[in-house]
């Protein structure tokens, strides 16, 4: 696959990312309903949200409490003042704001309930930011419920696999989903499309940043690649090989062929099948590694000739 092919790729998917849901709420005279290929199939409800992970929040009419209903309709018995959407196999709730500053809890698809906390966020690549206390600054809690040692004057959600943290320092730096932290800038925007933009000092001439680390001044083919890789929006096959030459790209290529094959391995049961088609795929990276610096080695004792 060429460049061209790549850019085409990436404008029709950042442009048209969002599909239909299969169960969509419908406003009727003031009530909402939920809809299933264009029937009515639950509701009325006075509030309602859009589903995710099976679940959505509903106000029932007269009421004035939020309760989740899965994907047969079936209501929770518990309830609560604030329930946001979940992520991740949990969902930020809260009963009595007004007389309680730790009012915030996660419930998980169980039903059960998490420690309580004074602020939350919703869970994404599988962290949440939140703040424990009103004088506490922010942490992240993955979904084991472990929050991070390291706290941050502010700590956004994350978006292509990074969050976006302000120090103590006042720098701004990315968190990975290892948790580690990028170098230091002067100021930077949360991940969108597959790009960061950081700024090194106070001027406008901000630069990019891709999901491999890169800083160019433009934005990429190369970031575009691995954006498009990374949501399996192209295969191994479909990257230029010039781009095996990046070793960012390469580490990142072998990471995500070792989770495809943990993911194939959990979901068919079939270990021999997965081992076989990792060691395909990192054959196949290594082959392609090694013809790229042949040709680049090709490319440049011809212009030495020349």
């Amino acid at each position: 696959m060429d460049r061209k092919e790549i850019n085409r790729i990436y404008d029709s998917y950042i442009n048209n990312t969002k599909t239909a849901p299969k169960i969509d709420i419908k406003l009727v005279e003031g009530v909402n309903y939920y809809i299933e290929d264009g029937i009515i199939v639950s509701g009325p409800y006075a509030k309602a949200s859009k589903f995710s992970d099976g679940f959505a929040a509903v106000k029932e009419i007269g009421g004035d409490k939020y309760h989740y209903i899965n994907t047969r309709f079936q209501l929770s018995q518990d309830e609560y003042t604030f329930a946001k959407p979940y992520s991740c196999g949990y969902a930020a709730v809260a009963r009595n704001v007004l007389n309680n500053e730790q009012a915030w809890q996660y419930r998980d698809i169980n039903g059960n309930l998490s420690e309580h906390f004074y602020a939350t966020n919703n869970y994404s690549f599988g962290y949440a930011a939140v703040k424990k206390d009103k004088f506490s600054l922010w942490q992240y809690r993955n979904t084991d419920g472990r929050l991070t040692e390291m706290s941050f004057i502010k700590a956004n959600d994350y978006a292509d696999g990074f969050g976006l943290v302000t120090m103590q320092s006042g720098e701004q730096r990315y968190r990975d989903i290892d948790g580690k932290l990028s170098e230091g800038y002067y100021a930077a925007t949360d991940y969108k499309n597959g790009f960061g933009q950081v700024y090194y000092t106070a001027s406008l001439n901000g630069k990019y940043r891709d999901i491999l680390g890169n800083i160019s001044n433009n934005i990429t083919d190369l970031g575009k690649a691995a954006y498009l890789y990374s949501n399996d929006k192209i295969s191994l096959e479909d990257i230029p090989q010039d781009m095996f030459m990046n070793e960012r790209f390469v580490k990142f290529m072998k990471r995500h062929e070792n989770e495809n094959a943990i993911k194939s391995m959990m979901d068919t049961k079939n270990l021999f099948s997965a081992k076989n088609t990792l060691a395909s795929k990192l054959d196949y990276i290594d082959n392609q590694v090694a013809t790229a610096s042949d040709v680049a080695q090709s490319n440049t004792m011809g212009e030495l000739w020349m």
